[in-house]
């Protein structure tokens, strides 16, 4: 299994922190919604921390926008539900 890069990391952590940040939503609030600890949201956000396919869907449901998006691999923020979790992610999510 291929391992994330730094440019991966930034790149999955800035599409939850600018979404949260044009909706006005605290990472408390996100974190919260999502199940996971601001600590992580934080890691995850700065590019410290890869998120796990679990941590990316929680964040995708707790922000509103399909888990691809929010990997980047797609242009479409709304996806189709939880089948849109069935698209191909990067190999380096465990």
């Amino acid at each position: 299994m291929a391992h994330p890069t730094n440019g991966d990391r930034k790149a999955i952590g800035r599409r939850p922190q600018r979404t949260r940040e044009d909706r006005g939503v605290g990472t408390v609030e996100t974190a919260k919604g999502a199940g996971i600890a601001r600590q992580t949201l934080f890691r995850i956000e700065s590019g410290n921390s890869a998120p796990s396919v679990v941590t990316l869907a929680r964040l995708a449901d707790a922000l509103g926008v399909s888990m691809r998006w929010l990997a980047n691999r797609s242009d479409e923020e709304h996806g189709d539900g939880p089948a849109d979790r069935g698209g191909r992610l990067p190999a380096w999510l465990p």
